[in-house]
């Protein structure tokens, strides 16, 4: 739903930082995940072993940032459902808090993927690009308090960006969220957002 998504010119240079943003965790997740496949690849153990090896270094990681595993839909969806919650927050906290899960998700998919679990890439792109969107919106709240920030408008344009520039597809991304919100409120942002990820 659209209702309480808002775009305004005023926000332009947080969106632009969102790009850069997004360009720069996407160039590192890529590199990441490579790193990740190419030493699990090299590791002397049985194939069986090399999952059950990721695993148990993703669960060592969720024992003190939980949310890095488990589906990222649910993570989406209290992330949505948490969007009043926020303007009760400090800005500094939700943006180092939101920085941190982009980063460890992007470990921890790296984790699972390249050590050759069941497991894609989509799911916690929209994640990561979720996390990036919302530290955005808290950075531009941080700088500029008197302004109002809708967190979701950040979060939904970080998904399409992110997913973007994983991706290399800015017309999926765009249309996706268009679609998901059912208006283009979001379409400006974004375009610029997308373009700066590729």
């Amino acid at each position: 739903s659209a209702e309480g998504l808002s775009f305004s010119v005023r926000e332009m240079p947080a969106y632009i930082f969102l790009g850069i943003l997004c360009f720069v965790a996407g160039f590192v997740f890529v590199r990441m995940y490579e790193f990740t496949a190419a030493r699990f690849a090299s590791l002397p153990l049985h194939p069986v072993l090399k999952p059950l090896a990721g695993a148990i270094l993703v669960a060592g990681m969720a024992s003190f940032f939980p949310q890095v595993t488990g589906s990222s839909s649910e993570v989406l969806q209290s992330l949505f459902n948490q969007e009043m919650k926020f303007d009760a927050l400090q800005p500094a906290g939700i943006l180092s808090f939101f920085l941190l899960l982009a980063f460890f998700k992007m470990a921890a998919t790296s984790l699972t993927v390249g050590s050759g679990s069941a497991g894609g890439l989509y799911g916690p792109s929209l994640l990561i690009g979720a996390s990036l969107g919302t530290a955005a919106g808290a950075l531009e709240k941080f700088l500029w308090p008197e302004m109002p920030v809708s967190y979701s408008s950040f979060a939904l344009v970080g998904m399409g960006a992110f997913y973007s520039g994983v991706a290399s597809a800015p017309i999926a991304a765009m249309v996706f969220v268009c679609e998901l919100v059912g208006s283009y409120v979001l379409l400006p942002p974004l375009i610029i957002v997308s373009v700066l990820t590729l």
